[in-house]
């Protein structure tokens, strides 16, 4: 047979396997894919802690103080928490976003992306959103609590510390960016809320759990 004719047989065969190895790989890239978009991070309860069923949000009161964070599960580029903070003491209180972080199960730290970091996983002009319920679920847990939208004005030595006024609240969103093939659970702490008036200082954790599949 000439070389003319085995190269006619040949190219059909190598074609086939290209075709087969790009196959597969399209088919673990979309596997992975979807085992990424499956993995959520959800509350998880404890004795200090209350989930709230259709938001999905865990809250707590310590020290006069109402602390909500609810994972956005629905942005996938990066790893977002809302964190509200309703002041209900007599005198205002202080803390600072950035101070938060997150713990996984081996004691491993995350920080939360500073402004920079986040414009290169997230497109222009992104905002997010609160979770739709969480604002009607906030309602009715404390009704009969005046507490209103919006930090208020306050002087600030620390123009990185946020203030909010009593009777005030006060809604920050942390980015962060996790290994979820390592994780199983995660604790958001905020140290550092401040009284500024008797100076007591009080840290809220939060607990989550990491579910995949």
């Amino acid at each position: 047979m000439s070389k003319e004719m085995l190269s006619i047989i040949r190219y059909p065969r190598s074609l086939v396997i290209v075709c087969i190895a790009v196959t597969l790989a399209t088919i673990s890239i979309l596997t992975s894919c979807g085992s990424f978009s499956t993995t959520r991070i959800v509350a998880s309860l404890d004795q200090t802690a209350m989930i709230l069923p259709q938001s999905g949000a865990v809250a707590q009161t310590k020290n006069g103080i109402v602390a909500v964070a609810a994972p956005l599960n629905d942005v996938r580029q990066v790893n977002v928490f809302v964190l509200v903070l309703m002041n209900e003491t007599e005198h205002w209180i202080s803390f600072r976003d950035m101070d938060c972080f997150l713990l996984d199960h081996s004691g491993k730290t995350y920080t939360p992306l500073t402004e920079k970091q986040r414009k290169l996983y997230l497109p222009k002009g992104y905002k997010p959103e609160l979770p739709q319920p969480l604002g009607t679920e906030l309602f009715r847990w404390r009704r009969g609590r005046k507490v209103r939208s919006g930090q208020g004005v306050l002087p600030r030595e620390d123009l990185n510390r946020i203030a909010v006024m009593p009777g005030r609240r006060a809604q920050v969103y942390l980015y962060f960016k996790l290994p979820y093939d390592r994780l199983s659970t995660l604790r958001l702490i905020v140290p550092h809320v401040r009284n500024e008036v008797t100076q007591e200082e009080t840290t809220v954790v939060f607990k989550f759990e990491v579910v995949k599949g």
